[in-house]
């Protein structure tokens, strides 16, 4: 049962759309990434976060430091946005809140977006975060990736191009309502369409032009749902059960289990895509941080066994 809160949330979300799709004319895209850069402001302030700005493989970047530090883990972000939105303002506060529940620092990146920049831009910024990080001391099994919706897709694709350059493999993947599959061809885009508040089948068709460029849709590259899953680090999905994505995280968690991956799997009902954008605000939310911050520390009790 959807808490109260999720209900209240599906306007904030229309006001949100009204404001991307503008009066009377069409917003330029640096309209729209103002536009989203707001929703920054779904989840609540944590002061007890400190925040530096840094450059990470040659890319601005955020730092969230928790006042509780438990040892022995890191987090590497990459916001969604359909890879042409999307921010460290707009990701700002759940960075902070996921550096808190999780007793761990948060780097966030400010990777390349399309259309300017299509891939393998973003791809390419998120591998040489992740190498920054070894580089400056890290252990690959300290580091956590984790993204939501197209910064999911980057997760798992990061992951990948790690695996193919015979470079080590980060200790697992954090997946939030992923975007997973740039040809659209889960059954849930068409099953959900009228429940979902937030994602249209048409909007992630335009996204995934601007991103994929001349790539197909269905390369493994820009859609890592199809991608190979063997010997995978492990992987936690948090999905909605009403967003037209559900089927992404339902194939991705399938096709990583018969491949032998370690996968944790959650859904929830009634809420909106990557609903922990509501942190603080919406119980949902409290409760996707809260079972990440466990799944984070039993990859710390591996590193502390080891």
């Amino acid at each position: 049962m959807p808490s109260t809160e999720a209900k209240e949330v599906e306007q904030i979300i229309q006001d949100y759309k009204a404001g991307v799709i503008g009066k009377g004319q069409a917003l330029t895209m640096d309209e729209r990434r103002k536009v989203t850069d707001a929703i920054g402001e779904w989840a609540t302030v944590r002061d007890d976060v400190e925040l530096e700005t840094l450059k990470l493989g040659g890319r601005d970047a955020s730092h969230y430091l928790p006042e509780a530090v438990e040892p022995g883990m890191v987090v590497l972000y990459l916001h969604g946005g359909g890879y042409v939105m999307g921010s460290l303002d707009s990701h700002g506060r759940l960075m902070a809140h996921l550096a808190h529940h999780c007793l761990t620092p948060v780097y966030g990146l400010d990777f390349r977006r399309a259309p300017e920049n299509p891939y393998p831009a973003a791809l390419d910024d998120a591998r040489a975060a992740y190498i920054a990080l070894l580089n400056s001391g890290w252990s690959p099994e300290q580091v956590i990736l984790a993204g939501d919706s197209a910064g999911g897709g980057l997760v798992l694709a990061v992951m990948s191009l790690i695996r193919e350059a015979g470079e080590p493999a980060p200790a697992g993947g954090i997946l939030l309502s992923p975007w997973l599959d740039l040809a659209l061809t889960g059954d849930s885009m068409e099953r959900l369409a009228a429940g979902d508040p937030w994602t249209t089948r048409p909007t992630l068709e335009t996204f995934g032009k601007f991103y994929a460029g001349d790539v197909p849709r269905d390369d493994p590259k820009v859609s890592p749902l199809y991608m190979d899953f063997a010997d995978l680090s492990p992987i936690l999905i948090h999905v909605s059960s009403s967003e037209i994505l559900f089927d992404d995280a339902t194939r991705t968690r399938d096709r990583a289990l018969a491949a032998g991956v370690e996968v944790e799997f959650r859904s929830w009902e009634g809420v909106p895509h990557v609903f922990q954008l509501f942190a603080g605000n919406l119980p949902e939310a409290q409760e996707s941080l809260e079972d990440i911050a466990i799944w984070i520390d039993k990859r710390r009790a591996a590193v502390h066994s080891g």
